[in-house]
């Protein structure tokens, strides 16, 4: 995962080969974290 100073935050499920937007309407994200289930 990654996130822009402009609100949008991608994920990524394959490590990284390419990349979709999941959200584009957030406020500035500063940090992203993620957790296992």
């Amino acid at each position: 995962f990654f996130g822009t100073k402009n609100g949008k935050l991608f994920a990524s499920h394959n490590d990284g080969d390419s990349w979709k937007m999941i959200e584009g309407s957030l406020p500035e994200i500063c940090c992203v974290k993620a957790y296992t289930l």
